[in-house]
């Protein structure tokens, strides 16, 4: 029997928190799947998945109110108790399920991979692995638990790519041929779930080496149909993202570091979005939509993406944009300007690149903070401009202007209008 030292495992002080809460109800409990496995693997995990023979619930909830933790439930293909607790540099996720089938012998039997079907006991901190999980993580191989895998699940398919190019596992001969035998199942998967293990994938540092296999195993064309995509500019964007930056983008790294890291959601952000953006670079607008739309992206994260793919092809093809171009973008599409300057240089277009990042960090975003001259309501009462679309107009031009710095005083805003005014005979 395996003794595991539970202070090796990252995330063991909410451990002890969980086991002063038990009582008799709990007398079996066990920490199961990724955490476990990553303890034979060093590494750090922040999910933490529990297994309880009943009322899961309330365990949960006990817990969250232990540590100060937001409690959900969840229940797509079963029911899951999920606490959250954000710290100041960590997302914690504790997640609580009753066993699937009478013991935990039967739940293990229900799990993916061998490598996520050890148990650990958290009343003894006793290893269970009835499947030889350990000697698959000493292999760094990935095998199914039972040939039904993909059957119960086909999601799993995608989740088998996922872990292997996180954490460097190969693929076993014999899951390869249940992946070719169950992935057309793929298809009847929700949209939501699709998502979360796709993006998943995009986060492996070798992404564009999953995508591509993805693509040649005929996956990537189940879950993204008739999808179009160039491999040579995942593999540039990858390299950039690691390398280049300080060579190509010196002057504004610290900006572009900032704006891939920004969140857009509780799960993703920015880079995640320009690589999706990437894959969907080459294909029309209604079907590139129709995807976003079936993997239940929220509504910004769909701006985003489609701002992004819209100006980038819209730049590659007309070229330098002015500075009253960019300025009468909307505020988000103007957001995105610093993802659309990275895909730029892929397309070796670096002098384009640099000219848009100039126009956003150093004219339009200062531009943001100028004091606002001059109002719809005085152009209507000193000038008597009442149309709507002249009133817009007007005041863009006065903010172009500010921007530029030819306007800096009301004085020069009044001057503006009345040279506009007479020019156009307003």
């Amino acid at each position: 029997m395996r003794y595991i030292e539970i202070d090796k495992i990252e995330g063991y002080p909410f451990i002890y928190e969980l086991l002063s809460i038990l009582d008799d109800r709990w007398e079996e409990i066990y920490l199961v799947g990724g955490a476990v496995r990553d303890y034979f693997l060093d590494r750090p995990s922040y999910d933490l998945d529990f297994v309880v023979p009943w009322r899961e619930d309330i365990l949960a909830r006990r817990f969250a109110n232990k540590i100060k933790g937001k409690f959900f439930l969840l229940g797509d293909r079963e029911k899951v108790a999920r606490v959250i607790l954000s710290t100041h540099e960590k997302i914690w996720k504790f997640d609580f399920t009753a066993f699937r089938g009478k013991d935990i012998y039967d739940d293990l039997e229900k799990r993916d991979f061998t490598i996520n079907s050890l148990a650990l006991s958290l009343r003894n901190f006793t290893l269970i692995d009835i499947f030889d999980g350990l000697n698959d993580i000493r292999k760094k191989i990935l095998n199914p638990v039972t040939v039904l895998i993909f059957k119960n699940d086909p999601l799993r398919i995608l989740r088998a790519f996922r872990l292997s190019y996180s954490l460097s596992f190969s693929i076993s001969d014999r899951l390869y041929d249940l992946i070719n035998q169950y992935k057309i199942l793929l298809s009847s998967v929700s949209g939501e779930r699709i998502r979360d293990e796709f993006f998943g994938i995009l986060k492996t540092s070798n992404f564009q080496n999953a995508i591509l296999e993805l693509y040649n195993r005929k996956i990537l064309d189940i879950i993204l149909p008739g999808i179009i995509y160039d491999f040579e500019l995942l593999k540039r964007y990858k390299k950039l993202i690691e390398e280049g930056l300080d060579s190509r983008f010196y002057r504004y790294k610290r900006e572009l570091v900032y704006y891939l890291n920004k969140k857009v959601s509780f799960e993703r952000k920015k880079e995640d979005l320009l690589k999706l953006s990437l894959l969907l670079l080459f294909l029309q607008e209604d079907k590139y939509i129709e995807y976003l739309k079936r993997l239940k992206l929220s509504k910004s994260e769909i701006r985003s993406i489609k701002d992004v793919i819209v100006n980038t092809k819209r730049f590659l093809k007309e070229g330098y944009p002015s500075l009253d171009e960019l300025y009468l973008l909307s505020s988000h599409a103007q957001d995105e300007l610093p993802g659309v300057a990275l895909l730029l240089y892929l397309f070796d277009k670096m002098s384009l690149a640099h000219y848009i990042l100039d126009l956003f960090y150093k004219k339009l975003l200062p531009g943001r903070d100028l004091p606002k001259l001059i109002d719809g309501d005085l152009l209507q009462n000193r000038w008597g401009v009442n149309k709507g679309p002249k009133i817009k107009d007007i005041l863009d031009k006065i903010r172009i202007a500010q921007i530029r710095g030819e306007i800096n005083s009301k004085e020069d805003a009044y001057k503006f209008v009345d040279n506009y005014i007479k020019a156009f005979d307003l």
